[in-house]
């Protein structure tokens, strides 16, 4: 089953809204989801089959939507089939993802990792409640 495009839009916002911070000073991050110059060139290079420059990234909004976007309904897709349809799991899951690389649970199931995956899935019922 391929996901609706509402779950992936929502779980994108969610995502804006929920940065993760890695609280590493001095550590560069980009646009309004707070992303590492080594994410950009992953979900860029998945999403377009280029590597896009952070400072491209940072300046075009609408790009870094359509990537981000592009890459969660990858993600949240793949997890919706892992989790036997829970989509609340697999948004949780997707969000660990596209924050941490890995949905392992020693690693999401961690008191701070799990407090802010929490965050990440309470903001996108939020959103899906409000599209409905």
């Amino acid at each position: 089953m391929q996901i609706p495009d509402t779950w992936a839009k929502a779980l994108t916002e969610a995502l804006r809204l929920s940065p993760f911070n890695s609280k590493q000073p001095n550590y560069p991050v980009y646009s309004d989801w707070k992303l590492t110059p080594k994410a950009i060139a992953v979900y860029s290079r998945l999403c377009t089959k280029k590597v896009v420059l952070p400072e491209e990234f940072a300046n075009n909004p609408a790009l870094a939507r359509s990537i981000i976007e592009c890459a969660v309904r990858v993600f949240l897709n793949e997890e919706y089939y892992q989790t036997k349809n829970n989509e609340l799991e697999a948004a949780r899951r997707a969000a660990a993802i596209f924050w941490f690389g890995t949905a392992d649970s020693v690693i999401i199931d961690s008191p701070r990792e799990a407090e802010f995956l929490q965050e990440v899935v309470n903001n996108y019922q939020k959103l899906r409640s409000a599209s409905k």
